[in-house]
């Protein structure tokens, strides 16, 4: 199997995998979340669509205790429309996402399905929300797998799977008017995008700070997410990550997307003191720029990030997935309130 090479004009980008994540910190809430997307009756078939969350705390010796578990289930169409999308254990609320395009309308659709601001902080809801990223990106799994083919790419644009109904332009900052990521059509560059081999992310002295991935035979494509949470003197202290990749037929597994975190906030209020954002893996030269207007947030309040983001960093201001991973933030309250449960009992 060969995968296309970047292009000379996508050279002044260097895909950097960023590895194994971290070991736990003592006294820390860690969640990791995953959505495994693949294609039982081929790709011209549904997706199938499995996430899994997490969140665990870890003592001073590093043993862990489970505080929620998650995982959700659901279909789709290539075009995103979801199909029999459901939670387990089961909510009757998921019957109104049958019909519902992964993407903004779902989005819209999930926030009022889940009015409680403590249920939108959860796992569970994690998952469903990534929906609309992890779709998006799932299609480029089949490139991992057999490489570049223009017939595939026709299919991707044909479908409007993305953007205005293929139509890419103003989406985010790679894909502005006049980037070198766009043909005339407004149509992404596939067969130019740079992605990277990638390490496990599983740190082999630390298996126990994932949860299970599945073990999944094919093409797929998977969108993991991990944040780190503790709290130091008077500071919420939040390390994070994200990684869209995809099977190989070799085995290995190819990135197209990674990007990594770091924020402070007060702990009092839960404004946000420091913010920065580092891009490991990403498809098109302009992509990186998105890190730059991430300061506008400092000094926001951490909890208001997800409906925040896409607001302050919308279209050319942000990058898609960057605010994906910063909008996951969003949730860091509210382990920083399970944290200090643990903090005043001490270590159970």
């Amino acid at each position: 199997m060969t995968f296309p090479k970047p292009a000379a004009r996508s050279a002044e980008w260097r895909s950097n995998p960023g590895g194994p994540i971290p070991k736990r910190k003592p006294h820390s809430i860690r969640r990791t979340s995953s959505l495994d997307i693949f294609w039982p009756d081929g790709r011209e078939g549904l997706s199938h669509i499995i996430g899994r969350a997490r969140d665990i705390f870890s003592d001073s010796n590093g043993e862990f205790r489970i505080l929620d578990q998650a995982e959700i289930e659901a279909n789709a169409h290539i075009t995103r429309e979801l199909v029999n999308a459901r939670t387990i254990p089961e909510d009757a609320r998921l019957e109104e996402l049958s019909g519902v395009r992964a993407g903004g309308q779902l989005r819209s659709v999930l926030r009022s399905l889940f009015p409680d601001a403590a249920e939108r902080d959860t796992g569970q809801y994690l998952l469903l929300d990534d929906l609309a990223g992890a779709t998006l990106v799932s299609s480029w799994g089949w490139f991992a797998w057999e490489g570049f083919s223009r017939e595939l790419a026709d299919r991707i644009h044909t479908h409007g799977i993305g953007g205005n109904q293929g139509d890419m332009r103003g989406v985010c900052i790679g894909f502005a008017p006049g980037t070198t990521s766009l043909n005339d059509k407004g149509h992404p560059h596939i067969e130019q995008q740079s992605s990277a081999i990638v390490p496990s992310l599983i740190d082999p002295e630390d298996p126990d700070g994932w949860h299970a991935f599945l073990d999944i035979e094919g093409p797929h494509s998977r969108r993991a997410r991990w944040i780190d949470l503790s709290v130091e003197a008077d500071c919420i202290v939040v390390e994070a990550g994200f990684q869209d990749s995809a099977a190989r037929q070799d085995g290995l597994r190819q990135a197209i997307h990674e990007y990594r975190a770091t924020a402070t906030a007060d702990a009092a209020n839960g404004k946000i003191l420091s913010l920065t954002a580092t891009p490991y893996v990403l498809p098109h030269q302009e992509c990186p720029a998105a890190v730059a207007n991430i300061q506008r947030l400092v000094g926001q309040d951490i909890a208001s990030l997800r409906d925040l983001v896409p607001q302050m960093l919308a279209k050319e201001h942000g990058c898609t997935h960057l605010n994906d991973v910063l909008r996951g933030l969003s949730a860091a309250q509210f382990l920083a309130n399970r944290l200090n449960q643990f903090r005043r009992g001490g270590d159970r």
